[in-house]
């Protein structure tokens, strides 16, 4: 058997030499999870290995996707009450407009009414556009997180 370190045996081993350069009161960076220190360092070890970028930002706060869902509700009027929900993928730009060509239906939870599905997709779709004036309010440090968005929307 050979003595060399199998491609997982590295990762560990370059994680745990990572790990103990860091002492408790450096900071490791920017991290998803900043509570959880092993975490980051195993984000860090593996983005150094396989040649990745440095981490990216953390994502939305909640507080930040309730000022999203408030900007979207100005607009968001449906016609009609349905036991219906219908979830969109959306591709946004940096400046925080929606690609308008982007927006596509993931999944309705409506499977038998096509019609009616295409209907509240175009409704939803309506709010999406006419709402962001110049382009919704999001952190642009952020935009990895943000740059494909999926949205329920119930009616």
């Amino acid at each position: 058997m050979s003595s060399q370190p199998t491609g997982h045996q590295f990762i560990l081993l370059l994680f745990l030499m990572t790990l103990a350069s860091h002492s408790s009161s450096e900071e490791i960076g920017p991290c998803p999870d900043a509570d959880n220190r092993t975490a980051c360092a195993v984000e860090e070890v593996l983005n150094q290995a396989l040649g990745a970028m440095p981490p990216l930002s953390p994502p939305l706060t909640k507080n930040e996707e309730d000022v999203l869902v408030e900007q979207i509700n100005k607009c968001w009027k449906p016609k009609t009450k349905y036991s219906v929900s219908i979830v969109l993928k959306v591709k946004m730009n940096r400046d925080g407009t929606v690609q308008h060509d982007s927006i596509n239906l993931l999944s309705s939870f409506e499977k038998k009414d096509k019609l009616l599905v295409n209907e509240l997709f175009d409704e939803a779709k309506k709010a999406l556009i006419n709402c962001e004036n110049g382009g919704y309010n999001l952190p642009l440090e952020k935009y990895e997180h943000w740059k494909e968005i999926e949205m329920n929307f119930n009616f």
